[in-house]
């Protein structure tokens, strides 16, 4: 028999079995590679496990055992002696070349030829919202004109989408494989946890707020411009500046646009403006500049804009002008 030490000869039976990784594979066809005595042994290992298939799937023995019921059927069917080599003759080395390269082609290809890209997959929401569920089991939910790409099936390293507008994300943790979303200026890192992204190419700024666990979020092409975000944090990138801001305390408003509960306790009327833009899609002009100092204590919850204006509009004696998405706010006196 030809000696073969134990780690190539685990390999052997790894890769019959179907348990090899593509680095073990890699090891054992360079080992193959390296003489014509490997290649020959390897061929007839691989013959015998064929023949014996049956008996070596009924085994559910160690590596070692497996090798074993192996090593008789090859005792069997050899005439070679202990502690000798057959010599090939020349002409069969050729051949045995020949079907080196074809045999250990058919390895490469089937282990190392890369990944066919799995189709990406695009999610728009130009007329209202939606929620989508993702391959690996993570629930995303897009805001109003949002777009999304991700594939259908995410690869074996990785799980890669792009985001332009807002979205809330519920990743399933997958420690082997970061989830991360490609968000124009900035990259969002994480491996499994809650957080809203807001990455409309119209505002200056990109935000995102973490519900649960930990996110990572850095500014594209420069990794070391990165900030790391826990449950509570907010992080704004200035898209002018290229910079952080860090915030621990967050708009209660911030996820109204998903949880449909607005709050407003003692908020000027601008940024009571600013809240329903985000949550309806809007947007308010006023004509007169003392108007968005008025000060609003209220909720509204799942209501409809024309009953939150009606609310406003009651308080504070206003009219509001609706032409498309935009809304003027004038005094009725």
């Amino acid at each position: 028999m030809i000696f073969i030490e134990g780690t190539y000869r685990d390999l052997i039976i790894k890769y019959l079995s179907g348990e090899c990784n593509p680095e073990e594979t890699q090891h054992m066809l360079e080992w193959i590679q390296s003489s014509d005595d490997h290649f020959r042994f390897f061929i007839e290992v691989k013959e015998v496990w064929e023949a014996a298939d049956e008996d070596l799937e009924q085994d559910d023995a160690h590596l070692s055992q497996a090798w074993n019921v192996l090593d008789e059927k090859l005792k069997a069917t050899t005439k070679e002696k202990k502690g000798t080599l057959i010599k090939m003759h020349p002409s069969l080395k050729t051949l045995f070349k020949v079907a080196a390269v074809v045999i250990i082609g058919f390895f490469s290809w089937k282990y190392f030829v890369p990944e066919v890209p799995s189709p990406v997959l695009v999610a728009d929401t130009f007329s209202g919202q939606k929620e989508i569920q993702l391959s690996d089991g993570t629930l995303v939910q897009l805001n109003y004109l949002t777009n999304f790409e991700y594939p259908d099936q995410f690869d074996q390293s990785s799980r890669k989408v792009k985001l332009s507008g807002e979205s809330y994300f519920n990743v399933a943790p997958d420690k082997t494989k970061p989830f991360i979303i490609d968000a124009g200026e900035v990259h969002v890192q994480v491996i499994g946890t809650s957080f809203n992204v807001n990455s409309r190419p119209d505002l200056d700024v990109i935000s995102v707020v973490v519900e649960s666990g930990k996110v990572l979020v850095y500014q594209t092409g420069n990794e070391n411009n990165q900030v790391v975000l826990v449950k509570g944090d907010q992080a704004n990138f200035n898209k002018n500046t290229n910079t952080f801001e860090k915030n621990t305390v967050i708009d209660i408003n911030e996820l109204s646009w998903k949880s449909g509960d607005l709050v407003f306790r003692n908020s000027k009327l601008k940024d009571v403006f600013k809240a329903l833009e985000r949550h309806y899609n809007v947007s308010f002009t006023a004509e007169e500049s003392k108007i968005l100092e008025l000060p609003l204590t209220t909720k509204f919850n799942d209501n409809s804009l024309d009953e939150s204006l009606s609310v406003i509009s009651t308080i504070f004696q206003l009219e509001f002008e609706q032409r498309d998405s935009l809304i003027i706010v004038k005094s009725k006196f």
